[in-house]
């Protein structure tokens, strides 16, 4: 995206948001997110208020899949596909000071591997959907003057698309998409076992080829 996505998320005095650069990726892709978490605070001097950066306790990424049935939408399964967690006091996890429109806010860059079996979003087939779901959980504590501890917890969703082909990739020109059921629409074929092989014998004794003049000629 040109213009990065912006999903923004507010909680007992906490400010998050997430930025991400696309929307749509392939199994064994890396989704980078950049996540800003902020207090605000009133100056009563300038009588405005401001941003404080505020230090998280964790961030945790899962990608949810859900799989439903085209004819009955009740019946669905939803299951994380994949998660990370991180934690403000595990190493190289540590947040940036950087400047927002009311102040200043802490930046932290994480990002969540994809798993590379992934099944690809489905939303043609006339029995089965399949769909994916980004959440976000940013948990964050704070201490006031008077002892009192604030627990504040913001949680974000986004809709993902995972593909097969990634971005400057492109398909064949033979490729044909078939959204309707129609005779030129491919077939599935049974294969069958056997049909060119030579005949079954006994392991005992070799067989008698003679017998078939169509494998005499064959050979």
């Amino acid at each position: 995206l040109k213009q990065p996505n912006i999903e923004e998320g507010y909680h007992n005095g906490l400010y998050a948001s997430a930025q991400l650069h696309s929307l749509a990726y392939v199994p064994g892709d890396s989704i980078p997110i950049t996540i800003v978490t902020s207090r605000r605070h009133t100056n009563k001097k300038k009588r405005i208020e401001e941003d404080q950066p505020a230090e998280v306790n964790s961030i945790l990424l899962e990608l949810c899949e859900k799989v439903e049935l085209v004819q009955s939408r009740a019946v669905s399964i939803t299951r994380v596909v994949a998660s990370t967690l991180y934690k403000a006091n595990s190493k190289g996890h540590k947040y940036s000071m950087i400047k927002t429109r009311n102040g200043g806010g802490a930046e932290y860059q994480v990002a969540l591997p994809l798993p590379v079996d992934l099944t690809p979003s489905i939303n043609y087939s006339k029995v089965v959907r399949v769909s994916y779901t980004l959440r976000i959980k940013i948990k964050s504590s704070q201490c006031t003057l008077m002892g009192t501890l604030f627990n504040s917890a913001v949680d974000m969703e986004l809709p993902l698309k995972i593909g097969t082909l990634g971005y400057g990739i492109r398909a064949s020109q033979d490729l044909q998409v078939y959204y309707v059921d129609t005779e030129s629409s491919p077939r599935f074929l049974r294969s069958l076992e056997y049909e060119e092989s030579l005949p079954l014998y006994e392991s005992s004794r070799l067989p008698t080829y003679q017998q078939d003049t169509s494998f005499i000629a064959w050979f």
